[in-house]
């Protein structure tokens, strides 16, 4: 299996740390494996933020049929989760590539629905840069590209950021 480079210079990686940056690559081996540590919840795909609402007639937005269909999914595996007691934060995305996934995908587009389900579950308060100070987003492709697209979503207290300037 190929090395993952980071996207981070070895320069630029020495600086963040010596700001007081935490640098912890997210350690993905046991999804791609499919066993889930503790704090990991595997959800559906949600569908792209681009397609998350259409615009009513008369003006508005409303959610779009494919959001409230993978709302519905959704809603169901976060609940019992309990709530997020100390803020601010992080929340990370993994997301095993697979079948019906688009290689042009904006992987970015994924974390708002993700964002937004967490807080309609009662598992955060909001999605205000007050609670959430870190969003990490990782994507590989599985072994066998029969596999379905998935997603894993954790969320993790972190101490809050201060000014690196």
């Amino acid at each position: 299996m190929a090395r993952k480079k980071s996207i981070l210079s070895a320069a630029m990686l020495r600086k963040l740390k010596r700001n007081g940056a935490e640098i912890k690559p997210v350690n993905a081996a046991l999804l791609r494996a499919e066993q889930l540590p503790d704090g990991w919840i595997q959800i559906p795909l949600p569908p792209s933020t681009n397609n998350l609402f259409i615009n009513k007639k008369r003006g508005g937005r409303i959610d779009s049929p494919k959001y409230r269909a993978w709302k519905k999914l959704v809603a169901p595996l976060l609940n019992g989760i309990p709530p997020v007691k100390s803020y601010p934060v992080q929340i990370t995305l993994a997301i095993r590539k697979g079948k019906g996934w688009r290689s042009n995908s904006d992987i970015a587009n994924r974390e708002k629905a993700a964002t937004d389900a967490l807080v309609t579950a009662g598992i955060l308060l909001d999605d205000t840069e007050k609670c959430i100070q870190r969003v990490v987003i990782e994507s590989w492709q599985p072994k066998s590209p029969n596999q379905e697209v998935k997603m894993f979503v954790r969320v993790e207290p972190m101490e809050p950021i201060q000014e690196r300037v």
